[in-house]
């Protein structure tokens, strides 16, 4: 009987077991149900701290954690927060080790950690691992163990809390990061939007600027033209000479403002036609050779004879990289010579039909001290705050070659010397023009825009008696132009803004409308159009429009012509290039 006895207390034993580790499995599942799977880490840290302590009993449950790489701490009784490191010893010691640790929780064993199974109140600390990477932490106060299958039990589920923190930790850390990225998107095209409308108001301040200065501009230097060419004394013709030089010289300091703005927001575009750059630098060197007369300097030429031909690329662009160079040689010197010197290096090949311009405009003058070459190409850099005071100018000529050749895929060097001269070279690559394009021409000092020419009104030399409209709102200008057709056989009428053009142009027959393009009530734009429209709906020759404006940029142009003129002149413009534009656009109507 004693065997069965034994058999039926080992069996008791067995079952009593089996019970047991049943009861302790429910009691996971009752954890695992309790516990929420949050998408939100707090609430799912919560619901982890009430599930655990409500469920296998403790005083209190410390979590930490990590995310975005601050150690965060909370428990039952404190709230979220971030801490330099982990302050429990047990849980410290559990992140080190990465394995379960158990602490007696009475004084006397308060040190001792060890993985034994015992009964009685202890501290116990999780490791919560998501494959081999530790999350976090998890220690629990004063827990009742009553058997070693909840020891065994529990990790199945502090593993799946170690699941759900980690995946919740990375979907928060994921939305942060996204919210980060859209914050940032935001802020960037923010910041985009203020450039481009603080890009927008300094285009519009530079292009109001050039235009209220160039109006009254016009009159000026149009009256010193005037008086120039009265019997003046040698006295006044000096007194003239000098305001027609300040006059000049505001200018190109407006087109120097107008030019570094519209390469900086990049709305300089480069036009690629066939040209002859021979004949470029000769149009350069005549408009320098007065300025270096006056001062006894010899300029002097030295062109490789490989350069005659047809070139494709931008001419104006060119030959302002070469009037550039020139004024600044002839300015910053006294004695001796200015002189350009252009060859050609072969290209690739005939393949490629590139070639490379390489050119140096050398001069004897004040030369550059060595500290200031490094910045001789910024923007309003000269060598020094006397050189402005001594000389003048902006210091923007050498910034806008620079870039100028930049944006052509050249480059620019100097070198010099001070007390002997300076040389500022340059490599440009050029592509000859093929024989199928259109023959190559040099582009005129004053270059109006492209149209299509008038046949000429006399084949016997005479100047045609002519009835001119001016459009023009401002009183000085429009006695200029007076003055400037008062010795020709030439009708001139004058109406003071759009509205009065049209009823003008109604009434009398004109062989030739200027029209100012920025005036009150109806501006030069939609005057042109409805005149243009009322062409087209009585089928009549469309009448000649010459644009006469202060508004001086390649895109001002480019309104005029979508608007219906056949020409474009900025102002100020000379007696010349208006009477030449005249004679070349206008045509006889009968009446």
């Amino acid at each position: 009987m004693d065997p069965l006895f034994e058999e039926l207390a080992s069996l008791r034993t067995r079952l009593h077991h089996l019970a047991e580790e049943k009861s302790y499995l429910q009691l996971i599942i009752r954890l695992l149900e309790r516990l929420e799977p949050h998408t939100a880490l707090p609430r799912l840290v919560q619901s982890l701290l009430t599930s655990v302590l409500d469920t296998i009993g403790g005083t209190d449950m410390i979590l930490y954690y990590w995310l975005n790489g601050e150690l965060h701490r909370v428990s039952f009784t404190a709230e979220d927060q971030i801490v330099p490191g982990i302050d429990d010893p047990l849980a410290a010691h559990v992140a080190e080790s990465r394995t379960f640790l158990e602490q007696a929780s009475s004084l006397q064993e308060r040190n001792s950690f060890r993985e034994a199974v015992n009964f009685g109140l202890w501290h116990w600390a999780f490791p919560l691992l998501v494959g081999d990477e530790l999350i976090g932490v998890i220690k629990i106060d004063n827990l009742q163990l009553r058997s070693a299958l909840l020891q065994n039990s529990l990790p199945i589920f502090f593993h799946h809390v170690a699941l759900l923190l980690g995946n919740t930790i990375r979907d928060q850390i994921r939305q942060q990061a996204q919210e980060a990225l859209r914050q940032s998107s935001q802020q960037l095209q923010q910041a985009k939007e203020a450039a481009e409308a603080a890009n927008r108001a300094k285009s519009e301040f530079l292009a109001n600027m050039s235009h209220e200065i160039r109006t009254p501009m016009n009159a000026i230097l149009g009256m010193a033209d005037l008086l120039w060419e009265s019997g003046l004394q040698e006295e006044q013709r000096r007194y003239v000479q000098i305001f027609r030089s300040a006059g000049e010289n505001l200018l190109s300091v407006i087109n120097d403002i107008l030019d570094i703005s519209r390469i900086e927001s990049g709305h300089l575009q480069l036009e690629i036609i066939p040209f002859d750059l021979l004949g470029e630098m000769e149009i350069a060197c005549e408009i320098v050779a007065q300025k270096a007369n006056e001062k006894g300097l010899a300029l002097l030429r030295q062109i490789d004879p490989a350069l005659q031909g047809r070139w494709l690329g931008d001419p104006v662009r060119l030959r302002q990289i070469f009037l550039n160079l020139l004024s600044n040689a002839i300015k910053f010197t006294e004695k001796g010579s200015v002189t350009l010197r252009a060859t050609l290096a072969p290209g690739d090949g005939l393949e490629s039909g590139t070639d490379t311009l390489c050119c140096a405009v050398m001069d004897t003058g004040i030369g550059i001290a060595p500290e200031s070459l490094a910045t001789i190409f910024d923007s309003f850099a000269q060598a020094d705050s006397s050189i402005t005071r001594r000389f003048g100018g902006t210091g923007l000529g050498l910034s806008i070659v620079k870039r100028l050749l930049q944006q052509m895929h050249g480059t620019i060097q100097a070198s010099s010397q001070l007390g002997e001269g300076t040389c500022f070279s340059f490599c440009l690559p050029l592509p000859r023009a093929q024989a199928a394009l259109l023959p190559a021409t040099s582009t005129p000092a004053l270059t109006p825009l492209p149209t299509t020419p008038a046949p000429p009104l006399s084949t016997t030399g005479e100047i045609p008696h002519l009835r001119i409209l001016l459009v023009e709102d401002t009183e000085e200008n429009r006695l200029l132009i007076k003055a400037f057709l008062r010795q020709l056989p030439w009708q001139l009428g004058m109406a003071e803004n759009g509205h009065q053009a049209l009823a003008m142009l109604h009434a009398h027959p004109w062989e030739v409308v200027l029209m100012d393009m920025q005036m009150p009530i109806l501006d030069g734009y939609q005057a042109t159009r409805q005149w243009r429209q009322w062409e087209q709906q009585q089928n009549r020759t469309p009448l000649p429009i010459i644009a006469l404006t202060a508004h001086a940029l390649k895109e001002d142009a480019a309104l005029c012509l979508q608007a219906g003129c056949n020409a474009y002149l900025a102002k100020p413009v000379n007696k010349r290039t208006l009477l030449n534009t005249i004679l070349q656009h206008a045509r006889p109507i009968s009446g």
